[in-house]
């Protein structure tokens, strides 16, 4: 049983150091020569620059998902254009974009419902070469602050376009009606208080996990003001990432004229229109 642990240990230690280094070119190279959906029996390391942020960094499971480029000069965490991705990739810490690593897996022809390609590794090993960009500090905020923000935005010019602010936040509250996308995505109205209608969306965000309605969540990107194909206004973060929150409670809500703490018998609560919340959203009187 022990030669047998330890032939398993030296060739998965032998995977990681013969592993072919390559660039992104190259790995997006071999990946479109494989079929729909298929993975490459060798392992390769691939060396370039972290251009584009696709998830925030997973404390839990020590992961993160993110988009590469070959020079750092391609870097630009606004573009859409990246063809190559670490998937859940494997790291000790957070990186941001403009950091050099490399990432060591199995390259796979990753196709959404959709059709849309991406040559990716998954659940691959990171090791940060050279530090990024300092990640900017981004302020976390109520759902009625950030229609706020929304609102103040230029109409846009045309039906199915969108004006954006300028700088990202992360809105916390509860899940409304919550709609899964084809591509593993997540849109779902946002709320202050649980079980309220709402008039602010995280639209086609992808989350940490499944969102369900009433689920308390922290949604960061740019909130935008989105004029719909048919003239409606919406007021929105699009295509931002999700993640489910400990912080759970109206007491994260940004305290507004309307929206008070106050302690009742030794008991914080908030006051708001009127109404009696406990820390958790549940109303008191």
């Amino acid at each position: 049983m022990k030669k047998l642990f330890a032939f398993v240990a030296v060739a998965l230690l032998s995977v990681s150091m013969f592993a072919e280094n390559i660039t992104v070119a190259k790995a997006v190279e071999i990946g479109k020569k494989l079929e729909k959906g298929a993975t490459t029996k060798e392992s390769y390391t691939v060396e370039g620059y972290v251009a584009k942020l696709y998830k925030t960094y997973y404390e839990d499971t020590k992961t993160q998902s993110f988009y590469m480029c070959d020079k750092k000069e391609e870097v630009n965490p606004d573009s859409k254009d990246f063809a190559f991705e670490a998937f859940k990739a494997k790291l000790d810490k957070a990186v941001t974009p403009g950091a050099k690593v490399t990432v060591t897996g199995p390259i796979t022809n990753y196709v959404s419902e959709k059709g849309v390609q991406t040559i990716e590794i998954k659940d691959g090993k990171c090791v940060i070469l050279e530090e990024g960009e300092p990640a900017a500090e981004v302020e976390k905020i109520s759902v009625a602050a950030a229609i706020a923000i929304a609102e103040a935005l230029a109409e846009p010019t045309e039906n199915g376009k969108s004006t954006y602010d300028t700088k990202e936040s992360t809105v916390v509250g509860y899940a409304g009606t919550v709609y899964a996308n084809d591509d593993g995505s997540w849109s779902f109205y946002m709320t202050d208080e649980a079980g309220a209608k709402g008039d602010f969306m995280a639209s086609s965000c992808k989350a940490d996990s499944d969102v369900n309605k009433g689920d308390f969540m922290a949604v960061t990107g740019k909130i935008c003001k989105y004029k719909t194909k048919a003239g409606k206004i919406m007021y929105q973060i699009y295509k931002g990432t999700a993640a489910h929150s400990n912080d759970q409670g109206i007491e994260n809500v940004e305290l507004t004229e309307k929206a008070q703490k106050v302690m009742v018998d030794g008991v914080v609560y908030i006051v708001r229109d009127g109404k009696l919340f406990n820390l958790q959203g549940a109303q008191v009187r």
